[in-house]
């Protein structure tokens, strides 16, 4: 589902989703099933301590380089904002740590044994202590993927005494660890390893290496109506069997009434019944099949529909204006939102509800409205784009338009971004 709406997954070049054999899920621990992969989880306690610096990348201070980068890496950093709120922004603690070497606003979570001892901006969370033995990741800056390697500060410790740090081998360490107080309100994803082609992944998620794959569009479903042969003790057995739907069609030439026994019409041979399914009517170009006899759609339900259409939906607009007279038509068109004009496809800038709510005539102003309140991640997903770095995309992600242009300087002779503006 997207947006709490069941969606299917049609072929279409340039799609936001491809068929992969693995994806990560991220686990619910309100869900039976997960639970039974957490394990029993356990409350701990926290306070926030600031980190051990001030910074001076010098031999002289391996042992503060070491925790504070031991820290950052494992995603347990925080940035105390001015407001007071420890903020969970990776981006900008490395920006102060290894680019101001400032680490006066950094802090670390440190677990203490009760309540009583995790001071006035303190808090509380939960591990899973089993959930070590299976192959479980959080997400930090951008990236679910286990790390190839532990953390291993060697090369870079031995790089101070010549004055040099380099810090691009290191991955973070995304492996999920009970004992890391970061990760005790942090999503959790199980790795799933599946068939081929059996999960429907994004695009844009660099976790999942997309490499020329057919891509895929994912379309809301609607109600559609699955013709059933057989005799009559037959075909209700097939609604009965029909989890979505359980009553038993009838189409009269007018519409699909819902049969009844004492109805003559109801009970010809010639009568064709139906079931009610959720699904997509797929076009013909949107269908990937080596066979052109066997044309089907593949969703993310628990069905699929093989055949051969009898009736296929009208447009939007056509349906809109069905029952209209002529006259009715200018008040029909002008109130009609954008929702009522096309079928809406996820994902795109008409997902937005603002948007697909808004009429042709206040259109504009509602863009307007939208836009200025966008994030550069929307911005991002909107238009499909992919080729970016996963830490870029993850620190941009709550990341207004507004935000991002005001906070570019031009200094130097080129545009740099100044990260204490743009996050705050």
């Amino acid at each position: 589902t997207i947006n709490d709406k069941p969606v299917a997954y049609v072929y279409e070049t340039g799609g936001k989703y491809f068929a992969n054999n693995f994806r990560y899920r991220k686990l619910d621990p309100k869900n039976e099933a997960d639970q039974t992969v957490l394990g029993e989880g356990t409350t701990i306690y926290y306070k926030y301590t600031p980190f051990k610096s001030p910074v001076n990348f010098s031999i002289e201070n391996m042992d503060n380089i070491k925790s504070d980068i031991e820290w950052l890496y494992s995603g347990n950093a925080y940035v105390k904002m001015g407001d007071g709120i420890y903020s969970h922004n990776l981006a900008l603690a490395s920006y102060y740590l290894l680019a101001q070497q400032d680490a006066s606003k950094l802090y670390y979570r440190e677990k203490v044994s009760s309540v009583g001892e995790i001071g006035d901006n303190g808090g509380s969370g939960t591990v899973y202590e089993s959930a070590t033995e299976k192959n479980i990741t959080v997400e930090i800056m951008g990236t679910k993927k286990a790390p190839a390697k532990g953390l291993d500060l060697s090369g870079i410790l031995s790089g101070l005494a010549s004055g040099s740090v380099d810090l691009s081998s290191l991955e973070y360490q995304t492996t999920y660890d009970p004992t890391n107080p970061a990760h005790c309100d942090m999503d959790l994803y199980l790795r799933e390893e599946g068939a081929e082609g059996q999960y429907i992944v994004p695009v844009s998620d660099p976790d999942y290496g997309y490499k020329d794959n057919i891509t895929l569009m994912a379309q809301y479903c609607r109600d559609v109506m699955v013709r059933v042969t057989g005799n009559i003790e037959e075909v209700k057995l097939q609604a009965t069997e029909n989890a979505y739907d359980t009553t038993l069609y009838v189409y009269t030439g007018s519409g699909y009434v819902s049969y009844d026994e004492d109805t003559p019409g109801h009970n010809l041979e010639s009568t064709a019944y139906y079931i009610k399914k959720c699904g997509y009517v797929a076009q013909y170009a949107e269908v990937f099949t080596e066979n052109p006899d066997d044309v089907h759609c593949t969703t993310n339900l628990d069905f699929k529909i093989i055949g051969e259409l009898e009736r296929e939906h009208s447009s939007k607009v056509l349906c809109l204006l069905a029952d209209k007279t002529i006259n009715d038509m200018n008040s029909a068109i002008s109130e009609a939102t954008i929702a009522d004009f096309m079928d809406v496809t996820p994902g795109t800038i008409f997902d937005d509800e603002k948007i697909s709510g808004a009429t042709l005539n206040n259109l504009g102003i509602v863009l307007t409205d939208v836009l200025s309140g966008v994030t550069i991640d929307q911005l991002l997903t909107w238009a499909n784009i992919s080729s970016i770095q996963p830490a870029v995309r993850e620190a941009l992600k709550g990341v207004t338009l507004s935000k991002f242009f005001s906070s570019l300087e031009y200094a130097n002779g080129a545009i740099q971004i100044n990260m204490s503006k743009l996050f705050s």
